[in-house]
C-alpha cells in the first residue's frame, strides 16, 4: 500500500475511530499529502514507511517554531 495512502487512513482512524470508505476523499486528501510534502523539498518517490512522513512534519514543525522565537 502507497505510504501516503497508509498515512492518511491511519490519521482518519485515530481522529474518527472510524475506517474511512470515502475513496475519493482519500485521493484527494493523499494528493494534497504529496503536495505538502513535495513542496517541502521531499522527494516523494523515496518515502517508503508512513513513518518517514511524520519524520518530515516534525522537521516542519521545528524549523517553523525556532522561526517564531527569534530575537
Amino acid at each position: 500500500m502507497d505510504p501516503f495512502r497508509k498515512y492518511i487512513i491511519t490519521q482518519i482512524i485515530k481522529q474518527t475511530g472510524k475506517i474511512p470508505r470515502a475513496d475519493t476523499v482519500l485521493s484527494n486528501k493523499v494528493a494534497q499529502l504529496k503536495m505538502r510534502i513535495k513542496n517541502m523539498g521531499v522527494d516523494i518517490s523515496k518515502v517508503t514507511d508512513p513513518k518517514e512522513i511524520t519524520k518530515y512534519f516534525n522537521i516542519e514543525i521545528g524549523k517553523a517554531s525556532n522561526s517564531t522565537h527569534r530575537v
